[in-house]
């Protein structure tokens, strides 16, 4: 059984993209593997899974601390490398055998972690296509 970590700090949000790792979870859980979805704040995964019309029991939750302070105090490259180290230490304490990053334009990853990236492209409508629905 592998275990499988799979960031997303913003499933509270119950956008599309936390959809999709909510998803993950599910898929991985059900071909036996252990899996936790790591957010910030306090979740039920079982009121989010039914949001989102999954089943998302045995799935743990792996609770990152705000960080908004520190996103606060310091230019945005900064924070989001201090927020970064903040969250790895965390993440490392659950000895994940592979980490899933499924959050946009993030940079963060666990050193000798196997880590499979979920690539977001953004939906920006061409310039040519004006008048097209």
């Amino acid at each position: 059984m592998v275990r499988v970590l799979i960031h997303m700090p913003t499933l509270s949000a119950r956008g599309g993209a936390e959809r999709y790792a909510a998803e993950i979870a599910a898929v991985l859980r059900d071909a036996g593997h252990s899996v936790a979805l790591a957010a910030v704040g306090d979740l039920d995964l079982i009121d989010l899974g039914a949001y989102f019309g999954l089943d998302l029991r045995g799935v743990e939750l792996v609770r990152l601390p705000p960080a908004d302070r520190i996103e606060r105090m310091r230019p945005r490259r900064r924070a989001q490398q201090l927020r970064d180290a903040l969250w790895s230490r965390r993440l490392r304490a659950w000895k994940p055998d592979v980490l899933v990053n499924t959050v946009y334009r993030s940079e963060l990853h666990l050193a000798g972690v196997p880590l499979v990236v979920v690539c977001h492209f953004p939906h920006a409508r061409p310039a040519t296509a004006t008048g097209l629905a």
